[in-house]
């Protein structure tokens, strides 16, 4: 849920695109009717239909059901984006003209553009929660990790129903942290399964010191410097509570008992929405390379995950490997390109 602060700040932001919008309306009515009769459509149209117009593709340019934009700018260049690569794709069956024709002749006139921007502009702070934040595949909004001795959940809205703890569904969206990170974890604890209650954290020494007697249940020798690495990492972060949590044991099977695969780390980054697993996986512990290309086909069907191997030779250095997972526990780079540059590419076709 966003805070008041920032609610009030993009309510006024609303307001000021409406009155923007209203100011050039009945000019922007007027071309918009002009270029459809260039169309052959020789029936007037309206704001609403304008409107209609401009809101219709937004999944199609923006993919606004699967993405989440960190701003209002990344909204509109990847909008600008999604026009630029399928304009022109096809053609309309009734006309033979070009397919989204009438946004390449809106965004050619000056005031049409303005109107156009600020639309998308008002779109982006209207739906801000939904178009700044993914929402998590089912089977991550508690993410179970932990041997048969040692289950734990992570849950994103733990709500406590029957003497049993699940997830607030209605709840998701709306908390402040970004998912699977340490701020995450601060904020909801950990079920243990085990006892159906819940394991609070109060600072980074508390998690550290919980995560970091995992590897002791695995036997490994790496998985210890594995994670002494990341906590390294994060303590040398300028927001650590931002940093994306670094997952042992991530069971497949959710909370089952018995559990087919687990994978020795997981990170979930929810600022890409990426999402891989990394396995230390040394000939001696990993054999049957038939069964592990099954257990990489069953988390990448069933969470969308990609498993990174470590092998033999590349475990020689445990630095060497953690510094390769570093870019996938960081924020994405900002988009080099601008609205405008993309618009001058439209002037230039």
């Amino acid at each position: 849920m966003i805070d008041h602060n920032l609610k009030k700040e993009i309510d006024q932001r609303v307001s000021e695109l409406d009155k923007l919008l209203s100011a050039d309306e009945a000019h922007i009515v007027a071309v918009y009717n002009h270029f459809r009769q260039l169309e052959g459509n020789t029936e007037k149209s309206d704001r609403s239909s304008l409107h209609a117009t401009l809101g219709a593709h937004n999944s199609d340019f923006a993919d606004v059901k699967h993405r989440a934009f960190s701003s209002v700018e990344e909204y509109i260049v990847t909008w600008l984006q999604g026009l630029e690569r399928v304009y022109g794709d096809r053609k309309d069956l009734n006309t033979g003209n070009k397919t989204y024709i009438i946004f390449r002749l809106l965004l050619e006139d000056d005031k049409c553009q303005n109107y156009v921007l600020n639309f998308q502009r008002r779109t982006f702070y209207k739906n801000f929660e939904a178009y700044s934040r993914v929402k998590p595949k089912e089977q991550l909004e508690t993410v179970w990790f932990g041997d048969n001795q040692n289950c734990w959940g992570l849950p994103i809205a733990p709500v406590l129903r029957e003497g049993k703890y699940e997830n607030d569904h209605s709840e998701i969206r709306r908390v402040s942290f970004h998912y699977w990170t340490l701020e995450h974890i601060l904020s909801t604890g950990l079920i243990n399964y085990s006892k159906k209650n819940i394991l609070k954290f109060y600072d980074l020494s508390g998690v550290s010191g919980f995560f970091q007697r995992f590897p002791e249940q695995s036997h490994s020798p790496f998985e210890p410097v594995f994670l002494k690495k990341y906590f390294d990492y994060v303590s040398r972060s300028d927001n650590w509570m931002k940093e994306p949590l670094l997952i042992p044991e991530f069971r497949f099977g959710e909370d089952k008992y018995w559990h087919r695969w687990r994978t020795d780390f997981l990170i979930l980054n929810s600022y890409t929405n990426t999402h891989v697993a990394i396995e230390l996986s040394p000939k001696s512990t990993h054999k049957d390379w038939e069964r592990e290309m099954k257990k990489r086909s069953d988390y990448l069907k069933k969470y969308n995950i990609s498993i990174i191997t470590f092998t033999d030779y590349e475990l020689q250095s445990i630095g060497s490997c953690f510094e390769r997972v570093i870019p996938y526990l960081q924020k994405p780079k900002n988009n080099k390109e601008s609205i405008s540059i993309i618009l001058n590419r439209f002037k230039q076709n």
